[in-house]
């Protein structure tokens, strides 16, 4: 998933699409100049909706429009009914799916979408209440809020409401872009990080922090320290994240099953200046990221120190650690990363780090792999990894 305060976007591996389609607006509706039809005397009720269709299959739905009424009057011949349709300017929507209320019920006209482009100005209506599709319509679909926090968990989209931060609303099971309204959750103050870890979803604001469990049940674990950002929580046998308070710690299982956490001494106390000088106008940028292969265990963790960028790397050499019983710290020295991510190459993990002038660099791991004294170890350039 892809995402940002600005515009909700997914990507499939080949193209990017809106997360949420917009609701429709309403349509415009009048009988038809022909003087026989299939539509009795009566008051007919109508809602459109965006759609985004896959093979004539609708794959994704925008919310119901507001409804319109359109009356063949008593006395009058059978008719058909015109509609008049939105058309809407979001470049993935290639359908529009009627509703026709029938029985106090709204129920699509066809069964899938009842016009398959974007272009078409009109419909006529002409279905009998015989011939009407057997799908109602959903009135709790809600598109999801714009945000750039959120996370994926047992098959549902847990995201933070970027006009309400505080917030945070569940999409439908397997259906990411309709959160209802309904599964709003307000939590004490800012989310800042959502992250999956031992099989339950963590959720870090900047005064607290909160797990959810498989059931859903959510706990607030501690209420003296959140999360700094959504890219400072990572790890696999153990959970690493920083603190707002600017300090490291690590979770394991039994913490995360607690009402009120006793957190340990922070490991970044082994490395109390470099942290110290994480200044708070560039609490963003600081990012962390797991890297483990055989005989390799690190936590990499990229801060700015006196600057809006980040130009150091600290690494916390998690096996050397605890062979040695103490925290084992290196320190990577002038590189402006941006972004970090484990990719594989030649075979192996590797870690990759991009910098803020378009260069990529890997983690030297030869040079990088002893005892956990070196203070700069040395960082090898390279082309784009393959």
């Amino acid at each position: 998933w892809g995402n940002g305060v600005d515009a909700n976007r997914k990507y499939n591996g080949t193209s990017w699409t809106n997360l949420s389609i917009e609701r429709a607006s309403g349509l415009t509706a009048a009988t038809t100049a022909s003087t026989a039809g299939n539509l009795p005397a009566a008051t007919y009720t109508y809602y459109v909706s965006f759609a985004r269709i896959t093979n004539g299959i609708i794959v994704q739905e925008g919310e119901l429009s507001v409804a319109i009424t359109h009356t063949i009057a008593p006395g009058d011949a059978s008719a058909n009914i015109l509609l008049t349709l939105p058309i809407s300017g979001d470049s993935q929507v290639n359908a529009r799916v009627l509703y026709r209320v029938s029985s106090g019920t709204a129920y699509r006209l066809t069964a899938n979408a009842t016009v398959e482009d974007n272009s078409t100005a009109t419909y006529t209506d002409s279905i009998t209440a015989a011939n009407l599709s057997t799908t109602a319509a959903n009135f709790n679909r809600q598109a999801t809020p714009n945000s750039n926090i959120f996370e994926e968990f047992e098959n549902q989209l847990y995201i933070k409401d970027s006009a309400q931060p505080t917030d945070y609303l569940v999409s439908i099971a397997n259906i990411p872009w309709n959160t209802p309204e309904t599964s709003r959750v307000i939590l004490d103050s800012e989310i800042t990080c959502m992250r999956k870890i031992f099989n339950v979803l963590v959720i870090g604001t900047k005064n607290n922090i909160w797990t959810i469990d498989t059931a859903g049940n959510l706990r607030r674990i501690s209420s003296k320290i959140g999360i700094l950002n959504n890219r400072c929580f990572d790890g696999e046998d153990v959970g690493y994240f920083i603190s707002t308070s600017r300090k490291f710690y690590v979770l394991d299982t039994s913490d995360l099953d607690q009402d009120e956490l006793t957190l340990s001494e922070p490991l970044s106390n082994w490395l109390k200046e470099e942290f110290n000088n994480i200044g708070n106008s560039a609490t963003e940028q600081v990012m962390l990221k797991y890297y483990s292969k055989p005989n390799v265990a690190k936590v990499m963790i990229a801060v700015p120190i006196t600057a809006n960028t980040n130009n150091k790397i600290l690494i916390y050499n998690e096996q050397q650690s605890i062979r040695k019983q103490k925290p084992c710290w290196q320190v990577w020295d002038n590189l402006n990363i941006g972004s970090m991510e484990v990719f594989i190459r030649s075979n192996q993990a590797q870690l990759i780090s991009g910098d803020y002038n378009g260069f990529y660099w890997f983690l030297d791991d030869s040079a990088l792999n002893g005892d956990g004294e070196e203070d700069n170890g040395t960082a090898t350039s390279g082309a784009t990894p393959e």
